[in-house]
């Protein structure tokens, strides 16, 4: 949280339940997985029937999250909007150029970006439900876009004392995808690996091929707050945190590992999820097929 009082844009990750997935031989360790035409998960976004299971009290999961999705998005909005109406006090009884207005200034240049971020969002999750997302394809170099992504991201990570690490393969992989929404979805789990890792902890941005079965795994690690057993049923649906009080307390609606899993089973491939229990971290893997021509070569 900044000084003005607003949570940075939130999105999704740990301390929420996960789809029906499989438990790791190791004990302890719980994976979760979902891929395309898995009829097992539960609800997501990509526009799976919603859950109308009747609760305790007679309301349905539907209505649940819609009320949960309200309550979260006001949340959501007060805070960068309380911080500009603060910043805005300020301005209207400072001198130009004051560094009482320099600093409002830089709050609400930092929340309108957080506003629209939290607008786009929930814009891709509504192009998502309804089929509507087009994907412009070319062939792109995943170890030149996880390095780009670090570099971008390195800020972010400094700034809150944890260290990002990025390892990448002696060998060139090349997928065909939508170099603008494989961003965002490294993105989003880097945000959420931010969010969820406390000072001096690490970060992994990884990927390892298979040339044989012909696809690229990215993976994001963490050593942050792990994932709870009893809250996996729920990780990658939209609006999972909305209900939550972990959730309420890093801020977001919960839509971030909703869009990434839309967009990765968009390019044929799928997510899965990692942890050994809570304290212990969590490992976000993301599978994509290598590309249709050399898609793996030696630098």
């Amino acid at each position: 949280m900044d000084p003005s009082g607003s949570n940075e844009m939130g999105l999704d990750h740990h301390g929420v339940g996960s789809p029906s997935g499989s438990e790791d031989a190791c004990e302890g360790h719980q994976t979760v997985t979902c891929s395309p035409g898995d009829e097992s998960a539960p609800p997501d976004i990509a526009g799976r029937t919603a859950d109308t299971t009747e609760e305790p009290g007679g309301r349905s999961g539907c209505e649940l999250c819609r009320h949960g999705l309200l309550a979260a998005l006001s949340h959501e909005l007060r805070n960068p909007l309380a911080a500009m109406s603060n910043s805005l006090f300020m301005l209207q009884r400072c001198q130009p150029g004051d560094a009482r207005a320099v600093r409002a200034l830089a709050v609400m240049d930092r929340q309108v970006r957080q506003l629209a971020a939290l607008i786009d969002g929930l814009g891709d999750a509504a192009r998502l439900d309804l089929g509507k997302v087009k994907l412009y394809r070319s062939m792109i170099d995943l170890c030149e876009l996880l390095r780009n992504a670090g570099a971008d991201h390195e800020a972010l990570f400094m700034g809150r004392d944890i260290q990002i690490r990025v390892q990448l393969p002696s060998e060139t992989a090349c997928v065909l995808a939508d170099p603008t929404r494989l961003a965002q979805v490294l993105g989003n789990l880097l945000h959420n690996a931010a969010r969820f890792t406390p000072p001096g902890g690490h970060v992994v941005l990884a990927l390892e091929c298979d040339a044989a079965a012909r696809f690229a795994r990215i993976r994001v690690q963490d050593s942050g707050v792990g994932i709870e057993p009893h809250l996996r049923s729920r990780l990658f649906e939209p609006f999972a945190q909305a209900d939550t009080s972990l959730a309420r307390s890093r801020g977001g609606l919960g839509i971030g590992l909703a869009l990434v899993k839309g967009l990765v089973e968009l390019h044929g491939g799928w997510v899965q999820a990692e942890s050994d229990g809570p304290g212990r971290g969590s490992t976000f893997i993301v599978n994509l097929p290598l590309g249709p021509a050399a898609g793996l070569d030696s630098r």
